[in-house]
């Protein structure tokens, strides 16, 4: 499960936060379980923590999400426990961080899936907005272009034209995701096994 929480940095002791730019990270003995934090915005200290579950459960609350990370890493460092006595419940989001592997197809006729639809990865590299964003650019430059044409505007040739145009686009850019996906889930793997 990945935890993340934002707040801001006046709400704690001035040696807790490091400065601007620099990222504070604890790893302890049990595998996958992570807690770091850093000023990512002025003022604003963004918490980032990981804990392997079995089977992931997430919690209801706001109040048992504070506690159950306060149980998770109540054996870490005391500024670690700073930022938890200060940190709300409503500001804390969790979810489970699961490996779907890349689709093989992304269109089917006129439709096509983009960013997470048809390739959700873990957290490992921060890449999977990045990659949704590049499957919007590199289909609205395709769109684009087949729609500046006035050859291409006629009915009953979309109908042939389009789907072959999605099947492009994501034919181009399956072999990049993939290798992007597999470097991301690699990296999850490495963290949770240290």
């Amino acid at each position: 499960v990945m935890f993340r929480a934002v707040m801001k940095v006046k709400d704690l002791d001035d040696e807790v936060c490091p400065p601007a730019g620099i990222s504070v990270a604890y790893q302890g003995d049990e595998k996958g379980k992570l807690f770091a934090f850093r000023e990512t915005a002025k003022d604003i200290m963004t918490i980032t923590a990981m804990a392997v579950f079995e089977t992931p459960e997430l919690m209801d609350t706001d109040k048992e999400k504070r506690e159950r990370l306060k149980q998770i890493f109540q054996d870490y460092p005391e500024n670690v426990q700073h930022i938890m006595d200060r940190v709300t419940g409503s500001a804390i989001y969790e979810n489970a961080v699961y490996d779907i592997q890349v689709l093989d197809e992304w269109s089917k006729g006129p439709v096509v899936l983009l960013g997470d639809a048809a390739h959700a990865m873990t957290p490992g590299m921060g890449q999977g907005a990045n990659q949704g964003l590049e499957d919007a650019c590199e289909l609205a430059f395709d769109l684009g272009s087949f729609f500046s044409n006035s050859d291409n505007i006629s009915v009953s040739d979309d109908a042939v034209k389009i789907p072959q145009l999605l099947q492009g686009f994501w034919s181009r850019r399956i072999e990049r995701v993939k290798t992007i996906h597999a470097m991301s889930s690699n990296m999850t793997r490495q963290v949770n096994q240290s």
